[in-house]
Formats: C-alpha cells, structure tokens, sequence
C-alpha cells in the first residue's frame, strides 16, 4: 500500500524561498538555479559550463508574489496583497495563485511551512 501524504489546505502553508536570486532592471525577478547539485557534477562538470546556472525571469505577477513569498506570510495572505496591488487584473487570485505556488514548490524554488 501506499503511503499517502497527508491533504494540506495550500492557503494555509507559508510559503519560504530556497533559491537565489536577482533583480533585473526592469524590476522582475530572475531566479539562479543550479544546472548540478550532485557533488561529483558540481566539482567536474559545473566549472566548465560557460552558463552554471539555469535562469528564470519572473513575470510583474510572479515578481510579486516571490517578493511576498517572506516566510512570514501565508498563501491566503498573499492572495489578499495580489489583490489590493492588481485588483481585478489578477483574478481569479486563488486559482492563478495555487498553480503558481504548486510549480514554484514542484521545481523546488520555494518550500512550504505548515501553519
């Protein structure tokens, strides 16, 4: 059998980074991911990329939301900063906000804390 994870509501996680990252000139955020996190591949292969790091610029929404994504605030917060800052330019904000959330945590950019 098995194991199944346990069924967590994503409004109440709190949602923490866990790559670097930088702002470009335009004020979005680009994210620096490692091609290699295996030892043997970082010590060998890495210092012979002309490009080490795979580097993801963030739309104006997800700028947004990975500058709220602190470690202190929840998901649930956040939704309700999205909508004070864009109104209803980002709606429907839970929808667009959970998928959003879900690929950050499954590339793992971001990790949760349970509230």
């Amino acid at each position: 059998m098995k194991n199944k994870k346990p069924d967590i509501n994503l409004l109440d996680v709190v949602p923490v980074q866990t790559v670097q990252f930088e702002t470009d000139d335009q004020q979005q955020i680009v994210l620096i991911q490692p091609k290699f996190t295996h030892q043997f591949m970082v010590k060998h292969v890495l210092p012979r990329l002309k490009k080490p790091n795979y580097r993801i610029t963030l739309d104006k929404f997800g700028s947004t939301v990975w500058n709220y994504c602190d470690g202190k605030r929840s998901v649930a917060d956040i939704a309700e900063c999205l909508l004070k800052d864009f109104g209803d330019a980002i709606e429907p904000v839970h929808d667009r906000l959970g998928i959003f959330i879900r690929t950050l945590k499954k590339n793992r950019f971001i990790d949760y804390r349970i509230l």
